[in-house]
């Protein structure tokens, strides 16, 4: 085999060894921007809940005129636990979120 054969083969063999580095990289890279982008996601429904949460619990309570503010019949309590979990689930569950697999 001439030397300029070897040196051709060995120049296909190392292009090869640089093209399976630059495909792993690039997942690499690829992986790395999907997980960002998942855990932007999860801050942003975190901080939204726990906004909807703080916002909920220092709103003043709604005044009747016919009732003294700190008498709630327990069903009203209920009413509002409810509403507080609905909304955080919501928050933390959207309805469009798909499942991957």
């Amino acid at each position: 085999m001439s030397s300029l054969k070897a040196r051709k083969r060995l120049l296909i063999a190392e292009s090869e060894l640089n093209r399976l580095r630059l495909v792993r990289e690039w997942e690499k890279g690829r992986d790395g921007a999907l997980a960002l982008g998942h855990g932007t996601q999860l801050m942003a429904r975190t901080a939204s809940a726990v906004i909807s949460l703080v916002s909920t619990l220092i709103r003043p309570p709604r005044q009747t005129s016919k009732r003294p503010t700190h008498s709630f019949s327990w069903l009203e309590t209920v009413a509002t636990g409810t509403r507080l979990a609905v909304d955080v689930w919501r928050q933390f569950h959207p309805a469009d979120r798909t499942k991957d697999s």
